[in-house]
């Protein structure tokens, strides 16, 4: 669907591997959760990205010729095993990169990596911990923007204060 100020994107997504398909619409440019924090944005560009836990794994897939023509998932680079309840969120940030946060129970983290817009699609920076310890790493993520680039989230956790913001 398209008007003068504002296309949308339907987006389907599987939960089961893709045995299923659900839809989804969103504005080109903001992100849209999908389900169980399985997330889309759009980078510089045009490739609209995806990510979901599945199988004890954090999974990505890109858009390649067209919104509609989706590429061959692929596990996260910098990603260890998580466990099957965790979460994993993107965002388009600094002009021209993905940023993916993930939680990782098992190693009581929360987990950060960066795609470079133009870079071989499975080409992600290395890890960082953007949070650890015990009971932190639960599986709520939100995350935004600001004009300079930096990225913002808010990440539910298992202790006190259940809500932790972080720069």
């Amino acid at each position: 669907v398209q008007n003068d100020w504002l296309s949308y994107y339907l987006l389907w997504f599987s939960n089961d591997g893709g045995q299923s398909w659900t839809s989804k619409t969103t504005a080109k440019g903001k992100e849209i959760a999908c389900d169980h924090a399985q997330l889309a944005s759009l980078d510089s560009t045009g490739k609209l990205w995806a990510t979901w836990e599945q199988g004890g794994q954090i999974w990505v897939n890109r858009t390649t010729t067209s919104d509609a023509a989706w590429g061959t998932p692929f596990v996260l680079p910098a990603a260890s095993s998580v466990d099957g309840d965790d979460v994993s969120s993107l965002i388009a940030f600094g002009g021209n990169k993905i940023g993916l946060l993930w939680s990782d129970q098992d190693a009581s983290a929360d987990r950060f990596a960066i795609h470079t817009d133009g870079q071989p699609d499975t080409t992600w920076s290395a890890a960082e911990t953007a949070l650890s310890g015990s009971g932190v790493a639960d599986d709520h993520i939100n995350l935004k923007t600001d004009a300079s680039g930096r990225v913002f989230a808010v990440v539910k956790t298992s202790t006190d204060p259940q809500i932790t913001f972080l720069v």
